[in-house]
């Protein structure tokens, strides 16, 4: 009975685990001893420290603010962004990735006010010349950035389309071959300069795409576009005469944008009251393609210009020879006629008297709904017969005498 207890399988299992746990027991204790053998041994050693001579000297940032603003003035959209992350310092306590950002800003017009939501910066400014002798550029500085506005910096960069300021878009349309990328236009379309323009055009009637609108704004300067829309911040003026003016200013830059919508929205007043100077420009933009200017020139045979006009306005009707008879002077069918500046106290009823002309003929002429008017508008006023002069240059009808025209062939 014994026998048969001592050899069960609980006691058999109990005295193997007896057995691993004394030999567990003891392979932890020698470790034990090794361990506290190592440490004590290691405390009484002496510490030794070897000491060697400084063979390379510290080298200090030797560049100054200036000289790191103008070498990154000439670097691509691209290295200023990866020179966004450097943050060594300089001086006065402005990091390298500060005027990195102030060359994004002002060398490549990026959108910081949109691309941190609008928060007000701390700003300072670095008057930089990047030659001896040329034009000195003030360029902001934004110190005191967090690690996390950078951030924010870099994320719109990398994930904005056209992460651009007006005049940025502005650029960015210039440099680009028309057609435009649509998502570039969309973007333009969103400005204030745009918009001021494109009410304008809207309000008058005249018909303009948003391409042709462009392309009229890219063949002039950013400060022609930022000035008009100032201007009409500061007084809103939607007339048809203020449209005119604008296309009169690109057309003087020579803009066949310009000179294209006013013959097409303007014949009579581009026949009527444009100077010499400005038909001129019509003849050189339009070289290439004189059949546009067709009804132009048969009315400019017809109206008192110089000799310069006559003689192109001639030649893109297909008339270059020399008369040897005199044609009669044809009837003039259209009046002439002069500016009038608006001023206070004026009101049309007193301007259609001094002028001898009547109150219709004036709200017809300038396209009046009503007939209020306020000081400092412009009225075109017909000359009665008589009354007024021929434009400087003109020298009668003479023209009859040196071009052979059927005028019966141009007044069917």
């Amino acid at each position: 009975m014994r026998a048969t207890s001592e050899n069960s399988p609980w006691i058999i299992r109990t005295k193997k685990l007896t057995q691993a746990l004394i030999v567990s027991g003891t392979l932890n204790v020698s470790l034990l001893g090794t361990f506290f053998y190592f440490v004590i041994k290691d405390k009484n050693d002496s510490l030794s420290i070897e000491l060697k001579p400084l063979t390379t000297e510290t080298k200090l940032p030797s560049a100054s603010n200036l000289e790191v603003l103008r070498s990154y003035s000439v670097l691509s959209y691209q290295q200023l962004l990866l020179c966004l992350e450097n943050q060594d310092f300089i001086e006065q306590g402005i990091k390298k990735r500060d005027l990195a950002l102030s060359c994004l800003v002002a060398f490549h017009h990026f959108n910081l006010d949109k691309a941190l939501g609008g928060i007000p910066l701390q700003k300072r400014s670095i008057l930089l010349s990047q030659e001896k002798g040329s034009e000195i550029i003030e360029v902001p500085v934004y110190p005191g950035l967090t690690d996390y506005q950078f951030q924010a910096v870099v994320h719109f960069a990398k994930t904005e389309k056209w992460p651009f300021t007006s005049q940025g878009l502005f650029y960015e349309l210039k440099r680009s071959i028309p057609p435009y990328h649509s998502s570039l236009i969309n973007a333009f379309s969103l400005t204030s300069e745009y918009h001021s323009v494109y009410m304008l055009f809207s309000k008058t009637g005249i018909s303009c795409s948003i391409n042709q609108l462009i392309d009229l704004l890219c063949e002039g300067e950013w400060i022609d576009l930022t000035n008009f829309s100032l201007s009409q911040r500061v007084a809103l003026d939607l007339s048809i005469e203020r449209c005119r003016l604008f296309l009169l200013a690109y057309l003087e830059k020579k803009s066949k944008t310009a000179a294209l919508l006013l013959l097409e929205s303007s014949p009579e007043f581009c026949l009527q009251q444009l100077e010499d100077r400005h038909i001129l420009l019509f003849f050189d933009l339009f070289n290439d393609s004189p059949c546009l200017l067709k009804n132009l020139s048969k009315g400019l045979l017809t109206a008192p210009r110089t000799d310069a006009v006559w003689k192109l306005a001639a030649q893109a009707l297909g008339y270059s020879q020399i008369p040897t008879k005199k044609i009669e002077k044809p009837e003039i069918k259209k009046p002439l006629y002069k500016t009038y500046k608006v001023q206070v106290g004026d009101n049309l009823w007193k301007i259609a008297r001094t002028h001898k002309v009547s109150i219709k003929e004036i709200m017809q002429i300038n396209q009046l709904e009503t007939d209020k008017i306020r000081p400092g508008r412009c009225l075109q006023i017909p000359i009665r017969e008589g009354t007024g002069s021929l434009p400087p240059g003109c020298q009668g009808w003479h023209f009859n005498k040196r071009f052979t025209i059927n005028h019966n062939a141009l007044y069917p």
